[in-house]
C-alpha cells in the first residue's frame, strides 16, 4: 500500500472514532551518555553567568528519534519535545543526588495530528519548531514552513491561532520559539511567539491584543544569531536561546533573559561556543528551584544528521527577584490586524 493511501486510510478511521490530537505513544529507550562543559578543561563549571549542572548525549535506536526543536519541563520533571518530523517525546528527566542531570527514563515517541485528527503527511507540513505546556494538561506547538501555531487541548481539541500581524516569516525561518508567560502587570496568560529573525510578540490566547516586545535589528545578541527558543522565567521574564553559525565560528548559542517593556530588553547570560560543548541549540526550557535559582535546560536539534548531536545540558543560575514597577512603561500597544 502506497504511503498516499495509508495516510488517507488512516483519516479516514480518525474521522470514525473523532478527532484525535496524536498517536498513541510509543515506549523507546533512550541512551544518555555523560558529557563535560568543556572537554578541554574539566574543571570548568561555570560559562557566564550560569552554572553547569549536567550535561547528556542522548541517542536511541528508534529511527524517528532526533530532529528536537522544542523543549517545555514541568517542576516534577516530565518534559514534553518536538521534532522537525511532527513527532512528540515525552519523557522524565532523571538527577542525581546532587540534582544534576543524569538520564532520561520513560520515553515515548508519538506523532501529531492536525485540527482534523488527521495524521501529517510529509516532513514540511509537519515541521515543529517549539511548544510549550499549557497549565489545563494540553500544550502549544509552533510550525514552519507551513506558518502556524496549534493548541492541543487536554481533551484532544485542537484550535489553530494565526502567525502575529505584520510578522516577516521566511520559507524556513518561522515561530521557532514559544512560551505560556503570565503578565506580571496584568495576571493575564498570554502566548509568547518569536521569529527565527528574532521578533517576538505577546498574544492573548485567542491570537489577539498582540504586542511586539522584540526587534531583530535592535535585540538580537549578534549579526548571525537567530532566536530559537523562548521559556517563561518565575520573576515575570523570559529565557530566551538564540543560535549562531558561521564558518569560523562554527555552532554557537546565547543564553539570555529577556524583559518584556524594557527599552533594552535582552541581556545576555552566556555565550556557548568551542570548545565548550554546544551544537544547533534550538529549544529552552525553564524549571524553578526551592532556593530561588532556576534550572535551565537546553536542547540540540541534529537535523536528523550523523554528524550532528542530541545534546541536553543543563544550567542553574540565580535570577534577580522583582520586576521594576517602571517595565512597562515601555511596553508596546496592540499591533493591529
Amino acid at each position: 500500500m502506497s504511503r498516499r493511501w495509508r495516510v488517507a486510510l488512516a483519516a479516514l478511521m480518525l474521522a470514525a472514532c473523532g478527532a484525535r490530537a496524536q498517536t498513541d505513544p510509543v515506549a523507546i529507550e533512550v541512551k544518555a551518555a555523560a558529557i563535560p562543559l568543556n572537554p578541554r578543561s574539566l574543571t570548568q563549571a561555570r560559562v557566564g553567568s550560569l552554572t553547569y549542572a549536567g550535561g547528556l548525549v542522548l541517542k536511541a535506536d528508534n529511527k524517528a528519534f532526533g530532529g528536537l526543536s522544542g523543549l517545555d519541563v514541568a517542576e516534577d520533571g516530565s518534559f514534553i519535545a518536538v521534532t522537525d518530523a511532527g513527532d512528540v517525546l515525552r519523557g522524565r528527566l532523571v538527577l542525581n543526588r546532587q540534582g544534576r542531570l543524569r538520564g532520561v527514563a520513560q520515553a515515548t515517541l508519538s506523532h501529531l495530528s492536525d485540527e482534523h485528527g488527521r495524521p501529517y503527511p510529509t516532513k514540511m507540513s509537519a515541521d515543529a519548531e517549539d511548544v510549550a505546556l499549557t497549565g489545563d494538561g494540553g500544550f502549544v506547538v509552533s510550525f514552519e514552513q507551513r506558518h502556524r501555531v496549534l493548541i492541543y487541548a487536554a481533551d484532544g481539541a485542537v484550535r489553530r491561532m494565526p502567525p502575529p500581524p505584520g510578522a516577516r516569516l521566511g520559507s524556513n525561518k518561522g515561530l521557532e520559539a514559544l512560551a505560556v508567560w503570565r503578565d506580571p502587570r496584568s495576571g493575564a496568560e498570554r502566548l509568547v511567539m518569536g521569529a527565527e529573525r528574532g521578533d517576538g510578540w505577546s498574544c492573548d490566547l485567542d491570537g489577539a491584543d498582540c504586542r511586539q516586545f522584540l526587534h531583530a535589528e535592535r535585540d538580537n545578541p549578534g549579526e548571525d544569531f537567530r532566536l530559537t527558543g523562548l521559556d517563561a522565567l518565575p520573576n515575570g521574564e523570559l529565557g530566551a536561546l538564540y543560535r549562531g553559525a558561521s564558518l569560523l565560528g562554527g555552532l554557537r548559542a546565547v543564553v539570555a533573559r529577556v524583559h518584556p517593556g524594557a527599552a533594552r530588553p535582552v541581556t545576555v547570560l552566556a555565550r556557548l561556543s568551542g570548545p565548550v560543548s554546544v551544537d544547533n541549540m534550538e529549544g529552552i526550557a525553564a524549571v524553578p528551584k526551592a532556593d530561588g535559582s532556576v534550572r535551565l535546560y537546553l536542547i540540540s536539534d541534529d537535523n536528523f544528521a550523523w554528524w550532528q548531536r542530541t545534546l541536553l545540558l543543563a544550567f542553574d543560575w540565580k535570577p534577580p527577584p522583582v520586576i521594576p514597577e517602571s517595565a512597562g512603561r515601555a511596553y508596546p500597544g496592540p499591533t493591529q490586524r
